[in-house]
Parts: structure tokens; sequence; C-alpha cells
């Protein structure tokens, strides 16, 4: 669970130092506040701060003063936003913009900083709501012989990760049930808004509520307008999906198992590609027992998104009960490198070796997750999961093949089956290259386990990214010695 700091050191923290801190910019506001009394809101004052679209009133020396009220109010919910979401408390820059303008107007307030912190802890703003996102291609494996048998059961929760997951359920009242108990492990305190659930049922044509599988990811997280917050959650849903493909790489192979035939992908499914919405629900100040939410429609980067929602994969739940071990060590460095991530993200500095690798691997990881889109036989699982393998392990191009070869060797050393896992990862960018260049198809690749090795290698790498020298030109090498 993601927790407020106690908002006195927090604020401290926000401060800054020099001619542009946010501290700085809080006290001009102060210093202005009956300038900004003026204004009835803060879309007003942006509005005369643009020339286009002031008033024809407004004479050069409002607008100039609006501007530098605007360009204040801007370092200081930026700097709010920075110190919120690098800890995962995603609240909305349009709430922070309320809080700081309301509270610069306030003649009793004298640490802008301190009161807009205050009002985010007293209104409980950073309490945990829920991203519920449909995918597809997915299934548990045996379950779909006994799931209906089973419909208190959620199938795979994991409350320190922050998220659930199951098969389709075909039912609107057990979906709803599904849903609740989620939140409830999750941490989520306030209940489902039911009739908001099956309103977007109806209006917004969901029907994949019941249809399809639900991934379900917890975010503390409080929009002020629609899309907000939608670069936060799907980058937090990208994580969450990223880790289900390594884990759905170190299982053994699905095909070889009685289990699936009986997965819940081949049984009792009717799932729709049919998917326009995600729902976000948070937990505004106003509402007491229910949370609030939107269904908010796929538009920005809808390929992306769209990719994400086709897992292409099954999960063993009994293997991963009794690889508890395995399970959490991937859990906690895919964590790791998602914070990291997040910080450099919110952050907007420029990027030194360390934090390049970060984005690297994270970009790595998105890249492998859509390698199992397809089928093993499809080119672009290949050239998918061979991008990855490069994006992980190469500095430079240059001996690509020798390269991923070689320090596959060494990240994975100690493990069962390392030469024919190495194999498998030569085998596979032979095989890419051939396609790629436009060659005759001879080499063929076994995905299972070159699947298996890049979530190996991930495991290992990731855990070295500490290690990696600020300022070097060959990050990976310098960490895996190679």
């Amino acid at each position: 669970m993601k927790r407020l700091p106690a908002v006195v050191g927090l604020a401290d923290e926000i401060r800054g130092k020099g001619k542009n801190s946010p501290e700085k910019s809080a006290d001009y506001l102060l210093r202005n506040r009956a300038e900004l009394r003026t204004y009835p809101s803060v879309d007003v004052l942006a509005m005369y701060s643009d020339p286009e679209y002031a008033p024809s009133t407004a004479t050069p020396g409002d607008i100039k003063k609006a501007k530098a009220l605007v360009h204040h109010f801007t370092q200081v919910r930026s700097a709010i936003a920075q110190a919120l979401w690098s800890r995962e408390i995603f609240i909305g820059i349009d709430v922070i913009d309320e809080l700081a303008f309301h509270g610069a107007q306030d003649n009793n307030v004298t640490d802008l900083l301190l009161e807009c912190l205050t009002r985010i802890r007293d209104g409980r703003m950073n309490r945990p709501g829920l991203i519920i996102f449909p995918v597809h291609s997915f299934g548990v494996l045996s379950a779909g012989l006994f799931y209906p048998l089973r419909r208190g059961q959620l199938t795979i929760v994991n409350p320190d990760s922050g998220y659930a997951l199951f098969p389709q359920s075909n039912d609107m009242g057990r979906t709803f049930g599904q849903l609740q108990r989620a939140a409830e492990r999750l941490g989520v305190n306030k209940s489902l808004p039911r009739d908001l659930l099956e309103h977007w049922r109806l209006s917004r044509g969901a029907e994949w509520l019941e249809r399809n599988p639900l991934l379900v990811v917890r975010a503390n997280h409080l929009p002020g307008s629609y899309y907000a917050n939608e670069h936060l959650l799907m980058n937090r849903v990208q994580s969450v999906v990223g880790l289900l493909s390594l884990l759905a790489a170190l299982q053994p192979a699905t095909t070889d198992r009685a289990g699936f035939l009986m997965s819940s992908s081949r049984t009792n499914n009717w799932e729709t590609l049919d998917i326009h919405h995600y729902l976000a629900l948070y937990d505004p100040p106003a509402h007491k027992t229910e949370l609030a939410g939107d269904c908010v429609p796929i538009h920005g980067g809808r390929v992306e998104v769209s990719e994400m929602a086709a897992l292409g994969f099954d999960l063993d739940p009994t293997y991963w009960r009794r690889q508890v071990a395995l399970g959490a060590d991937m859990q906690a460095q895919v964590e790791k490198l998602y914070i990291a991530q997040l910080k450099l993200k919110v952050a907007g500095k420029r990027l030194n070796a360390p934090g390049r690798t970060v984005n690297r691997l994270f970009d790595s990881l998105q890249m492998f997750r859509r390698s199992f889109a397809d089928s093993a036989d499809d080119w672009t699982g290949r050239v998918a999961l061979s991008t990855a393998f490069e994006t992980l392990l190469t500095d430079h191009y240059g001996k690509v093949r020798a390269t991923l070869m070689s320090r596959c060797k060494e990240l994975m050393r100690g493990q069962r089956g390392t030469r024919a896992m190495q194999q498998a990862v030569g085998d596979l960018y032979a095989s890419r290259s051939e396609l790629v260049h436009g060659a005759e198809q001879t080499t063929s690749a076994d995905m299972y386990l070159a699947r298996r090795a890049y979530a190996l290698c991930f495991l290992a790498l990731s855990k070295r990214i500490d290690q990696i020298p600020t300022v070097t030109s060959t990050p990976v090498g310098d960490v895996v010695d190679n």
C-alpha cells in the first residue's frame, strides 16, 4: 500500500533551492493573493494569460500579470505532482491546481506547499482505487472445467503487487462478486458501485465485463478530469502485464500438460475483442461508502493499449503456489524497475547511464510481452522477442548474435538447461535475421526456451542495475562483465 509521507517533511522536500524554487513561486502567489482574487477560477486565470483568448477588455498589463501568476502556479503544481507521482500517489493536475488556487487566496495560509499537502491528507485523497482492465487470449490452467463450480473463488490475487486476475465469468452478478472480493483483498476499503458498473455494461457496450478475463490493478489515484491520470495508470498496468508475461515464461510448457486442455481460455469462452474502454475507480472524499469512477474510452495510444489486452498465455496457479520464492523474486525486481522508471518519467530530467538502462529494460519488457501475442510459429512473435533481447542485452550495434549468446550464458550461469536456452537464443536471432533480410527460412527457434532465457536474463540483469557506473557507454557490458 502506498501511503502519504508526513506532510511537513514532504513539504520541506518539495521546497527546493535557488531562484526558481517551488518555495519562491509559492511565496509569489501568496504575496499576490489580492490579484488572484480577481479571477473566479484557475481556468479564467489561464484564459487571461493567453492573448488569443483573453477578453477584449484585458490590457497588456493584465495579460502580463496573468502570465506571471500562471508561471508560478505551474512551478508549484509540477513540484507537488512530481513528489506525489514518484510515490505512486496519482493526484490529478487539475486537483492540485484547485488546491493551490484556493489555498493562495486564503489569508490564513502562510505556507502554500504545506497547505496543499495537508488538504490532500485531511481529505484522504490518496486512498487506493482500482483499474479494471479487460484482457483476452488468457487462461488459467485446470480452471476451465471446475471454475463454474467455484463461483466464490478468485483465481489469482497478489495483494503485495496489487493485482488480481481471473477468468471470464459469463455472468454480471458473478463478475461483481469477483471484483468486490478482489477490492477487499487488495486493501480497498469502500464497496464497488454496482449500479454504475451495470450502467456501463449497458450504455457503453462493455460486454467484456462478463465475457473476458479481467485484470484488476490497485492504484492510488484521484483524477480531476477524464484523462488526467491515464498515462500514469497505463504505465502501472504495463508493469503488471510485464510481470505476468515473465511468470508465464518461467513456468513449465503448458502444451505438455493435461491442464492445457482444461484451461479457462478453452472452456466456456465467448470473449470479445470489441474493447473500447477500461474502468478507473477511485475513492473520492465526498463518497462515504462507495468508490466513484470513470468508464474511460481508449483513445490516445489505442494500439499500445490494445496490445496490452492481448496476453496470449495461460498461467498455472498451482505451479506458482509451489514456486513462491521465484515468483516473489521476479515480482520484487519488476516492482523495483517500475518505481525507478516512474521516478525518471516524472522527473523529466536528462538521464545518466543507469537511468537510460532502466528505461531500456522497461521498454524491453514491453516488447517481450508482445512476443506472446501470436502463435510461436508466427513471425511477429519472433521479431518481438528478438528485439526484446537486443534492447535488454546490447550496448551497441554489431556482432549482435554473439553478444546475445555470450551475455545470456553469463546471466544464466548456474541455471538448469543453460546450453539449450543459449542455443534457442542464437536460433531465434538467426531466424529473425533470415526473415528481415529476405533469406530463405532455414532456422527454427524454440520459443518456449527462448522466452524462458529472456525471463532469467531479465531477473539477473535487473539485480545489477545499481552497479552501473554513472558515466559509461557500455552499461550492460560493465555489469555482465562481458
